[in-house]
């Protein structure tokens, strides 16, 4: 069986077999508003030259391990949803990455984003089990907008997180380690925004694209875009 490369989805970068990648799903159906959901947030990986991974983190709240190959470890919940690929340096970078003039990066608003689901699910007593009703109490209001990202398509930071959360409430490590998934899903929806790359399903293919167009047209964008800046400062 042939393989194929495919291409970061923020920056349309090469990604070819061997490569490290991160690896997100997305359901296939989107929302008017909200645009396609993210079924599965990044995971760190191998890429497989076959549109999938082999996974090189433990990832406990998923119940997955260093080795398994996805999507095949999760064909019973993620069987009909798009695959799709994130560069590692691009993705880690995001998080020291300034994005307005206030000097905000995007692990500023990860932080803040975790740091507020948190509290959400510190204090669920004050959320019911759909997350639908919401006791007036507004040391939790924010927290909410944040929290209900866990109960239904289409606001879903990771809209499958759900139950997830809910097994991981009760057992410190799993827990910390749903919340930096979500955090890392918070990243990749907020950097789509700003960078204005609409996360959509992507097919890989060609086998191999050369760099030389990518260079010429990011030279290009980047002098386009400091003129901008420059003319609006």
């Amino acid at each position: 069986m042939g393989t194929t490369n495919t291409g970061c989805i923020l920056t349309g970068l090469e990604i070819a077999e061997g490569d490290q990648v991160y690896f997100f799903m997305l359901h296939t159906t989107p929302d008017p508003r909200e645009g396609h959901a993210i079924t599965l947030p990044p995971l760190k990986g191998t890429y497989d030259g076959v549109m999938g991974i082999y996974l090189t983190e433990d990832l406990p709240s998923l119940g997955l391990k260093v080795g398994d190959r996805l999507p095949q470890a999760l064909e019973k919940t993620h069987k009909d949803d798009a695959r799709l690929f994130v560069h590692p340096d691009i993705f880690d970078t995001l998080r020291t990455t300034v994005y307005d003039e206030d000097g905000d990066t995007f692990g500023d608003t990860e932080d803040k984003g975790v740091l507020q689901l948190r509290n959400a699910l510190a204090d669920r007593e004050k959320l019911d089990a759909r997350g639908a009703e919401l006791k007036a109490d507004p040391q939790v209001i924010e927290a909410w907008l944040v929290a209900r990202s866990l109960y239904a398509h289409p606001y879903g930071t990771w809209s499958k997180a759900h139950d997830v959360f809910l097994n991981a409430l009760n057992t410190e490590d799993l827990l910390e380690d749903a919340l930096m998934l979500f955090g890392r899903g918070r990243r990749l929806l907020h950097a789509s925004v700003h960078l204005r790359q609409p996360l959509v399903p992507f097919t890989g293919g060609p086998q191999e694209v050369s760099d030389t167009a990518r260079i010429a047209v990011y030279d290009l964008a980047a002098s386009v875009a400091r003129k901008r800046q420059e003319a609006n400062e």
